[in-house]
């Protein structure tokens, strides 16, 4: 006959085994920084590749960056440089508002209700999808990108806190899952603009932009009633 005895509190265990006269102790399982710091970036980029509803927003955001808006439409294509500056912009204000509201709901300065912040994930989508098909905010896309980052970073501060990680190397999860998000991020990003930025110069890239921000409305729409009820 023979019992186990088990204490968890965070990641590690404490275990005793006692069978007939013998006792065997389990020694707590050691976990080091670099081990919690790769088991959180892996977690983050495994968050970001597949939350679709984050991902299609960062396509609608940079959906019109080859482009210019005159006379409320998007008409002419930009130069290289002026595409790439403009992704550059978006993308890194959109880092700044997420990293923020990550790092202020994971240490407990702030917190909100999942069900608001997930349906407002789907509100960021549409607008940002109606924005790439007629400039609304083309002036001012950077401060919109860091917005909404803010509510992004609310989202992922949620799945964050459904992970486990040792509370005593809280700094190194939050950095490591936010790595993991900017490294799935920027990745997609050197692929998609290229692409974006060559279909751009061709006749039939108003209709790819239409088409994919008239899908991504759709997405959005379900996702705004579906986290409503």
């Amino acid at each position: 006959m023979h019992e186990v005895l088990k204490a968890s509190q965070d990641i590690a265990t404490i275990g005793l085994i006692r069978y007939q006269r013998e006792t065997l102790f389990i020694e707590p399982e050691k976990i080091t920084a670099w081990s919690q710091f790769k088991l959180m970036f892996v977690n983050g980029m495994s968050h970001i590749a597949a939350g679709i509803d984050h991902l299609l927003f960062l396509l609608c955001l940079i959906l019109p960056a080859p482009l210019v808006s005159a006379n409320k439409r998007w008409q002419s294509v930009a130069p290289v440089r002026q595409c790439v500056m403009s992704v550059a912009k978006i993308v890194t204000f959109f880092t700044l508002g997420h990293s923020l509201t990550l790092a202020l709901t994971t240490l407990g300065y702030i917190s909100f209700p999942a069900k608001p912040i997930e349906i407002l994930v789907a509100a960021s989508i549409l607008v940002s999808a109606l924005n790439a098909i007629r400039p609304i905010f083309s002036q001012s896309a950077m401060w919109i990108a860091f917005i909404f980052g803010l509510i992004h970073g609310q989202a992922f501060a949620i799945e964050m806190s459904h992970m486990g990680f040792d509370s005593q190397a809280i700094i190194v999860a939050l950095v490591a899952f936010n790595l993991g998000i900017e490294t799935v991020q920027l990745l997609i990003v050197i692929c998609v603009v290229p692409v974006l930025a060559m279909l751009a110069r061709t006749y039939f890239y108003n209709a790819i932009r239409i088409t994919l921000s008239v899908l991504a409305m759709a997405a959005a729409s379900y996702w705004i009633i579906e986290r409503s009820v």
